[in-house]
């Protein structure tokens, strides 16, 4: 549910800005009230009824998603667990009698889509259950609900791996819930560096249901695409896709011929920049003898910084003349494994 999350925080602070929906003051327990619009907001005070139930009609075939969204002011260890009751129950204290359900941590957010079945149909019941609100000061613990029929988000890029500043083709597709697509609704792209902390980079709109732009790429980068709901679709977020880049390494500067015994510097440079001291570029010198290259120096060069960037270089004398190279090989968390060489004679 983390994805969600991420998306949620960034909808509900946009829902506080386009309008302040009323709390729901009248909820009450079976047989409940009538569901209010989708975004409406509820709240219980700690030693309350423990459910608050809303009455929804649904059609023989219809999919609904709902989601509940625990406020972020809530007391520590706040819990809210969500049911979808079916026509003719006479109660919602049996929770094996729900037809849908969501039991998060606290804290997390809920929600389930439900499908009604053919036939079926009629008044349902959402129970929204408090199933912890601690004592402490007779504390309130509120929420959100959001529902609407269901949209299925797509995504799609190449898995191959980036240079540096490369950009990937990303493709997405909204879809209702009999596979038709959605169109002329907007899409938000979000990236992030770790999985964890997430932004939106680009609004995308579609007359066709099918969305398409570019992501440039200077490290590892995670994304997907989050539609934030309206009056008839619910809130839906894509799967999670990831594209790897590899840093920018230039090959070690040697001269093409270097004389034995004199003292040469073998210096290149990495974007971005990396911490000044990291050991970030390992450093191999080669000799070819007899048609087989074979390891006669190995060393790890630390980031120095530099306009841009940073560079990395090693000192190195050479007794042996014949053919060498030098291998510089970079890799980290961030970024896909890289390497350049340069060859030159020793005389």
């Amino acid at each position: 549910m983390r994805q969600f999350r991420r998306l949620f925080s960034v909808l509900t602070a946009a829902l506080l800005l386009v309008a302040l929906l009323p709390a729901v003051a009248g909820a009450e327990a079976f047989p409940g009230a009538a569901l209010p619009a989708s975004g409406f907001t509820g709240s219980f005070i700690s030693g309350d009824d423990a459910d608050q139930v809303f009455q929804v009609t649904l059609a023989a075939g219809q999919s609904i998603r709902f989601w509940l969204l625990p406020s972020d002011t809530n007391v520590a260890g706040t819990d809210f667990d969500m049911y979808l009751f079916p026509p003719g129950v006479t109660g919602v204290d049996t929770a094996s009698q729900a037809v849908a359900s969501s039991r998060e941590a606290a804290g997390e957010v809920d929600g389930f889509v439900y499908t009604v079945p053919q036939g079926g149909g009629g008044t349902y019941y959402l129970d929204i259950y408090a199933a912890s609100i601690p004592q402490a000061g007779q504390s309130t613990g509120s929420y959100r609900i959001l529902y609407g029929d269901t949209a299925t988000l797509s995504i799609s890029a190449p898995g191959t791996t980036l240079a540096y500043g490369g950009t990937v083709a990303i493709t997405g597709r909204m879809l209702d819930g009999a596979g038709a697509p959605i169109a002329g609704r907007a899409v938000t792209l979000y990236t992030s560096p770790d999985n964890v902390t997430w932004s939106a980079v680009a609004t995308l709109t579609s007359t066709t249901g099918s969305y398409a732009t570019a992501l440039r790429g200077y490290r590892r980068t995670y994304f997907y695409l989050g539609f934030a709901g309206d009056d008839t679709y619910a809130l839906a977020v894509s799967p999670i896709r990831v594209v790897t880049s590899r840093a920018a390494l230039t090959a070690p500067a040697v001269p093409s011929i270097v004389a034995r015994g004199r003292r040469y510097t073998a210096w290149g440079t990495l974007r971005p920049r990396h911490r000044a001291g990291s050991n970030v570029v390992r450093v191999t010198l080669y000799r070819l003898e007899s048609g087989r290259w074979r390891q006669r120096l190995y060393t790890t060069s630390a980031a120095q910084d530099v306009a841009g960037g940073s560079r990395y270089g090693i000192w190195f004398t050479i007794a042996g003349a014949g053919r060498w190279k030098v291998l510089a090989v970079h890799s980290d968390t961030d970024h896909a494994a890289t390497s350049v060489v340069r060859y030159f004679t020793v005389r």
